[in-house]
């Protein structure tokens, strides 16, 4: 584990490390056909009841972007997903296409950004639906939701010393407020949340990776990204955690994954540092399809999870694994 710092200090200040506005805003493309930037919020209510992500991918040099809102609660699943939206023109992260409108607005750089959806999706009676063509009931989607920031943005860039700009990513958390609208219901939203922003070349099919983010409260989190090992269900990654306004860095993390006979995540471990561990509970699913144009595929599991760390502190946050399908 790194040395421990103080929000302020080193790359966690905003200030220093990064220009916000730029790092906020779309960058320029860089080459091959799958170099993408990317646009995310996963949200959870503080009692994991209800939770959901967006996810707005640009594909610059394919001329389309991909774009993901899912919802989950005990009674289903709920999927937008369309992976060829036209290229939105100027600066503006707006999917548009046939019944999809999905809008990211930077209110303020690493600090309020507003989440609009207007679509109709599919709930899902069987989280599994998604790998069988997404059929279920359509309904209408909609969000009203605000992100404010409760930690300062975390720049791995900076730590893998990147200095070029051709790949990038941060993560921020903090709280999430606002409506969800699923047909003729409003759902008041209040919760947590994980933002992040990426660029560089996406390869899906390759290799896999687990990932979590998770929000303990406004100003306590957890972040975990590690690549999926030889093993099954395992991995060797870094984590960073916001705890009391200092931050930790873990730079050895593994993660044990068990998943069910489905292929979805049944429970995992991360540990983190000598002692320091966090048991993973999946509760609700939202698993995300991936087809290449030359027949790859790879599933993305993604789960509304319970987090408990070694100390005894719990909460409600997103994991991903990434799981690449053999040859056909």
């Amino acid at each position: 584990m790194t040395p421990k710092r103080r929000i302020g200090e080193g790359l966690c200040c905003v200030g220093e490390v990064m220009s916000a506005r730029r790092d906020e805003a779309r960058h320029g493309a860089g080459a091959g056909e799958w170099w993408g930037e990317s646009w995310s919020v996963d949200f959870a209510a503080i009692d994991g009841s209800i939770g959901g992500y967006v996810r707005f991918e640009l594909y610059p040099n394919q001329r389309r972007a991909w774009c993901w809102v899912n919802i989950v609660r005990a009674d289903g699943t709920v999927v937008v997903r369309d992976h060829d939206v036209p290229m939105p023109t100027g600066r503006a992260l707006l999917a548009r296409s046939e019944a999809l409108w999905c809008e990211l607005i930077c209110e303020t750089p690493m600090e309020h950004w507003s989440i609009g959806v207007e679509a109709f999706g599919v709930r899902l009676d069987d989280p599994l639906d998604a790998y069988r063509g997404e059929i279920g009931t359509r309904l209408a989607v909609g969000l009203e939701l605000e992100w404010e920031a409760g930690t300062p943005a975390y720049d791995d860039s900076v730590a893998r010393d990147i200095p070029d700009g051709s790949t990038g990513h941060y993560d921020h958390t903090g709280i999430v407020h606002g409506d969800i609208l699923l047909a003729d219901e409003v759902i008041a939203f209040d919760g947590y949340g994980s933002r992040e922003h990426s660029w560089g070349l996406r390869d899906w099919w390759t290799r896999g990776w687990a990932k979590a983010a998770v929000v303990f409260d406004a100003h306590r989190s957890l972040h975990v990204d590690a690549s999926q090992g030889e093993g099954e269900g395992e991995g060797v990654g870094v984590g960073h955690a916001w705890a009391d306004g200092v931050l930790h860095t873990f730079d050895a993390v593994t993660v044990e994954t068990t998943f069910d006979d489905a292929g979805l995540p049944s429970a995992a471990t991360y540990r983190l540092a000598a002692g320091e561990w966090c048991a993973v509970a999946p509760i609700l699913h939202a698993p995300v399809p991936l087809i290449a144009a030359d027949g790859r595929t790879s599933k993305l599991a993604r789960s509304l999870c319970r987090f408990t760390q070694s100390d005894g502190t719990a909460g409600h946050g997103w994991g991903e694994w990434l799981r690449v399908d053999p040859p056909a």
